[in-house]
């Protein structure tokens, strides 16, 4: 394991390492409600939200990569690290699939592990020392439809940036830290018209 490396990743330039693959993400996102909701009813009935995130998650990562091979782009690179999956891309940056809550924070109860990971830079054999964002989602009550979806460069309890990729434009800037006291912190793209 090293120390520190380069974990702070401005928005500008999540959106050139991500800004080619976003459609194939965000369409992996619709692809894995769909799937979701393919499940008979009985089951979505059974099933709580943790395990519908789980299937949703679950369903992202083999859509992304499908779609990103389809697309035959070369430059990212799927791992795991104890547990936590990710997508590399360009050896710049990773993204991590998330569900996310109504102050666009992961739903899940955060270890000393994942902690340290996205706020300490772990580095192991195989995973790089680079920028950690979270491709996020929320959904509606039903769990039917996705409201909305976000990337973020998380930290410990804030985002430091936002990206929204999906939904009518998040407008609650107060879940939200300015990133290094520079703008910008809060970017609009709906990709919703991709689909």
């Amino acid at each position: 394991m090293v120390g520190m490396g380069k974990l702070s990743l401005p928005l500008d330039e999540a959106v050139e390492v991500f800004g080619s693959y976003m459609k194939d993400l965000v369409l992996a996102q619709v692809d894995a409600i769909k799937a979701l909701n393919g499940f008979p009813p009985p089951a979505l009935i059974a099933f709580d939200e943790s395990t519908k995130a789980e299937c949703i998650n679950r369903f992202w990562y083999h859509f992304a990569l499908e779609r990103l091979a389809a697309a035959k782009k070369s430059t990212f690179r799927p791992g795991e690290d104890e547990g936590q999956r990710y997508i590399a891309f360009d050896e710049r940056a990773l993204i991590r699939h998330k569900h996310f809550n109504n102050s666009l924070r992961t739903r899940n109860l955060s270890t000393q592990h994942s902690d340290r990971w996205i706020t300490e830079g772990m580095v192991f054999d195989t995973l790089p020392n680079i920028g950690r964002c979270h491709f996020g989602y929320r959904m509606d009550s039903t769990w039917t439809v996705m409201k909305d979806a976000f990337v973020t460069l998380p930290d410990r309890n804030y985002n430091l940036w936002v990206w929204q990729v999906w939904g009518p434009k998040f407008d609650d800037i107060g879940v939200m830290r300015r990133f290094g006291g520079q703008e910008p912190f809060f970017r609009y793209d709906d990709f919703s018209q991709a689909v």
